[in-house]
């Protein structure tokens, strides 16, 4: 495994297609900010949470194929993402792979593995603004090994006004 970061690609459901250009760095038309340092925010979007849907790529199959360790790397995600951690469920399945879900007070992280092919499918959601559905990605993309990412950010409840229209009897 390499020590340099892995390319990730960000898609915004409100906006094009951004590309993240040193892991941490994401250039949205004209405007740079750091999204795994206190993240990025859709401006002017008012909305229930936040659901980051992240593919890991040229992850080591061991890190992928035991449930105990993708476990403790779920909770950790959770953890460092300042999440209040409920419980969890995990699946070990034969002959390879395991899907979890870690329930936190804010939502949910889920995770599905295919260690022969070195990929895992993530989603966080995350509910309020107190915690980053990114820190917990950020998190999993490093301890994963991941050397590619490609992850999605969707808001979901979005809470805008809507026009009143009058209804006649």
């Amino acid at each position: 495994m390499s020590n340099t970061p892995p390319k990730v690609i960000f898609r915004n459901s409100l906006t094009k297609r951004h590309e993240v250009l040193k892991f941490n760095k994401i250039i949205l038309t004209n405007i740079s900010c750091d999204i795994f340092k206190g993240g990025w925010e859709m401006a002017n979007i008012n909305s229930l949470g936040r659901h980051v849907l992240a593919e890991l790529y040229g992850c080591t199959f061991e890190a992928l194929d035991d449930t105990e360790k993708v476990k403790s790397y779920m909770i950790k995600a959770a953890i460092s993402a300042g999440a209040e951690v409920r419980e969890s469920v995990f699946h070990k399945f034969s002959p390879q792979g395991v899907s979890g879900v870690v329930i936190i007070s804010e939502s949910h992280l889920t995770i599905h593995t295919w260690p022969e092919l070195g990929y895992a499918a993530v989603d966080v959601f995350t509910c309020g603004d107190k915690i980053n559905p990114w820190d917990a990605c950020k998190h999993l993309s490093e301890i994963l090994q991941a050397e590619h990412v490609t992850a999605t950010e969707m808001r979901r409840g979005i809470m805008a006004p809507c026009p009143k229209t009058a209804v006649s009897q």
